[in-house]
């Protein structure tokens, strides 16, 4: 019967259906990724995820009824685990470490006015009135 309805003997005019158009997203549109996704991904587990976005850390979307999590949002949560020290020994930002510390004390003291007798009975009765 369905091969009749279906049959090249149909001679009724087609249906114009207005649909939405999809078109792909623009490459700038931020990339969603679900929860299960982000766990695979290594960003969390599952009930940590859920609690960031209850708590407000987590920037959240509903698509339908899934969550979805922004990936620039997720990398946001990654935070290193010590001080970044490059080839050169130097740590990442002001804070030098290694041969550059006693420069950075020598540029660090040199920046501060100089003590001169009337501001050092000042600092010293400061300190002797805090004891």
């Amino acid at each position: 019967m369905c091969a009749r309805l279906w049959s090249d003997t149909v001679t009724a005019a087609p249906m114009s259906i207005s649909r939405p158009i999809l078109e792909p997203p623009p490459a700038s549109a931020p990339v969603l990724l679900s929860l299960q996704e982000a766990v695979q991904r290594g960003y969390g587990a599952y009930s940590t995820l859920r609690r960031y976005i209850s708590d407000g850390r987590l920037p959240a979307v509903k698509v339908g009824t899934r969550v979805k999590i922004r990936q620039a949002d997720l990398a946001m949560l990654a935070v290193p685990a010590g001080p970044v020290v490059p080839e050169d020994h130097t740590v990442t930002g002001d804070r030098p470490c290694g041969d550059e510390l006693g420069d950075y004390v020598k540029r660090l003291v040199d920046a501060f006015p100089v003590l001169t007798p009337a501001r050092r009975a000042a600092l010293g009765r400061l300190l002797d009135a805090g004891a």
